[in-house]
């Protein structure tokens, strides 16, 4: 995710969402390698400790979520929409 801010991510309009796909696993890391982003980071315990301890770090996850969520439903309108039709 060279070169981009977790609020930069958040700050990008919807379609440029919907067009880069590799920032997904920096805002939701896995445990696991990214089968889809290797370039991403993965969780050990150390890390999930630091999000147990540091409240700014689950906001920012909380932040991300409601992001993407918002970027998801406004998708599955369109779909929605276009089946309709």
């Amino acid at each position: 995710m060279s070169g981009r801010s977790l609020q930069q991510i958040w700050r990008w309009p919807d379609e440029q969402l919907e067009r880069t796909h590799d920032y997904i696993q920096w805002l939701f890391p896995l445990t696991e390698r990214s089968v889809f982003n290797s370039h991403a980071p993965i969780l050990n315990a150390q890390v999930i400790q630091e999000f147990r301890a540091r409240l700014e770090l689950r906001e920012n996850l909380r932040a991300s979520l409601a992001e993407t969520t918002v970027v998801l439903n406004g998708c599955n309108r369109l779909v929605a929409t276009v089946r309709l039709q």
